[in-house]
């Protein structure tokens, strides 16, 4: 039997601690605007699931034109955030019913998740428990994770999904089974990570749409840092560096996980978008 170790039993005290710190806090403070229009969000999927179940199969569309003649302005919250916060929310509305203790609770359970996978990227890239854990409490005691994760949920799946995207994108080099083709003289190399990191793209993104903006500017810039590092070490300009520096692998990267994100978004991007 595989010895836990006392960093991990570390981490599970303070996620009790804290857990138990928070939910003495929930009734501290109010509402706030945008934490009520994504509860009201969640409220509207809900009632979609549970309109499937007892009646069922329902387009979207048709379920949102009901909610608009019942008097809600179902179509504002649809049009104004993306589906996956609120899917995500149903499950608490169903386990705890439409209260303010399910919004704060999924906020709480989405900052120990957040703790947790931070704690494991962690050890994955420094291979140090100790500075695995810390990362975790410096995560979660911070100031803004307080008020807009563990109270508000507001960034808490986006920085959940993020992590992961970031996750599989640092280790995609290092899976043990890889698929290699050349188109001409560059070399692409495409692993089941990249499917996993676009999964978690287009969760973030569904979740908040600025997500892929970020990500996508993130993919420049590294290239962009890439292409620089390595012209300065050969000093000379040619089209060698693009592949060289793992600029063509990054942009291969950068078009797979967009392309995962619009093959599982386009039809609700089309109905959000234009519809």
């Amino acid at each position: 039997m595989k010895k836990i170790s006392i960093y991990t039993i570390a981490l599970i005290v303070f996620l009790i601690l804290y857990s138990t710190w928070i939910v003495s806090q929930m009734n501290t403070i109010q509402l706030s605007y945008d934490e009520s229009r994504h509860a009201a969000g969640g409220m509207l999927w809900y009632d979609y699931i549970k309109t499937i179940a007892h009646d069922g199969y329902m387009p979207f569309k048709q379920f949102i034109n009901q909610y608009q003649q019942m008097g809600y302005n179902a179509g504002w919250f649809v049009n104004i955030d993306p589906p996956v916060d609120g899917l995500i929310r149903a499950p608490f509305y169903a386990l705890f019913g439409p209260t303010f203790f399910s919004v704060r609770l999924m906020a709480l359970f989405s900052a120990i998740i957040s703790g947790i996978l931070t704690y494991i990227i962690a050890y994955k890239i420094t291979k140090r428990r100790p500075v695995a854990l810390a990362s975790t409490i410096i995560l979660l005691m911070s100031t803004l994770v307080f008020m807009y994760t563990a109270i508000q949920a507001l960034d808490a799946m986006p920085t959940i999904m993020t992590g992961l995207f970031w996750y599989y994108f640092t280790f995609v080099r290092e899976p043990k089974k890889k698929y290699l083709f050349r188109l001409g003289k560059a070399e692409f190399a495409f692993t089941w990570n990249l499917v996993w990191g676009g999964l978690a793209l287009t969760a973030a993104t569904l979740i908040k749409y600025p997500a892929a903006l970020f990500i996508d500017l993130f993919f420049v810039l590294y290239a962009i840092y890439l292409f620089v590092a390595r012209y300065r070490q050969v000093k000379q300009f040619n089209l060698s560096l693009f592949t060289e520096s793992g600029v063509l692998q990054i942009a291969f990267t950068a078009v797979v996980q967009n392309l995962i994100f619009l093959a599982i978004s386009w039809k609700w991007l089309q109905y959000n978008l234009f519809e």
